[in-house]
């Protein structure tokens, strides 16, 4: 029997983690939502997606999604830090589910690692990446973007903080990576991660 996504999503993410901010739409958010959500916008020149050049500069929140597992949640960035902790402890999937996940390809070369190093230090996993740096350690995070927001997730094996980020805006020059870097040195070097 196939459940709708939302349904699965609810049961075996929300209710299951303890996500009390996780709304799901695939056109429509509920008005307790809906009321929260920041405006989102796309500011990136027209020749970059023709197709929605129509949408630059103007507020995407309201915008209807085709799929909600595409685009279709909307939550809070405590609950998403919930949520990537789980993920990435191994709390959220099945064992074999976690491997595929985890399973990294160099960025550097191109071939499989079990792991990075400093030598080798980003690999990109199923929808997830790796990285160490010195001094900092291990990270592994995920970043997305939809309608003209961004977010950014990263998790820290090595002391179990786990980092939200969130933007309410699609810049040409997108620097939120560079930003969660800065985050974490910044919680790093305060002995927090």
């Amino acid at each position: 029997m196939s459940l709708p996504f939302a349904q699965v999503a609810s049961r075996w993410i929300a209710s299951r983690l303890g996500l009390h901010n996780l709304f799901f739409g695939a056109t429509r958010y509920p008005r307790s939502a809906t009321a929260r959500l920041p405006a989102g916008y796309y500011y990136i020149g027209p020749d970059a997606i023709p197709e929605m050049s129509s949408q630059f500069g103007k507020d995407q929140s309201r915008y209807p999604v085709s799929a909600p597992a595409s685009g279709g949640i909307a939550t809070s960035p405590a609950d998403l830090a919930k949520w990537s902790r789980a993920l990435f402890t191994g709390r959220l999937l099945a064992p074999k589910q976690q491997r595929e996940l985890e399973r990294l390809v160099s960025t550097k070369t191109g071939r499989p690692i079990k792991k990075t190093t400093r030598a080798d230090p980003a690999g990109f996993g199923l929808g997830v990446s790796q990285s160490t740096a010195p001094g900092l350690g291990t990270v592994w995070a995920y970043l997305a973007s939809t309608f003209g927001f961004r977010t950014l997730l990263t998790y820290v094996p090595r002391s179990g903080t786990a980092i939200a980020i969130d933007a309410n805006s699609l810049p040409q020059q997108d620097h939120l990576p560079q930003f969660g870097t800065s985050v974490h040195q910044t919680l790093h070097r305060a002995g927090v991660s």
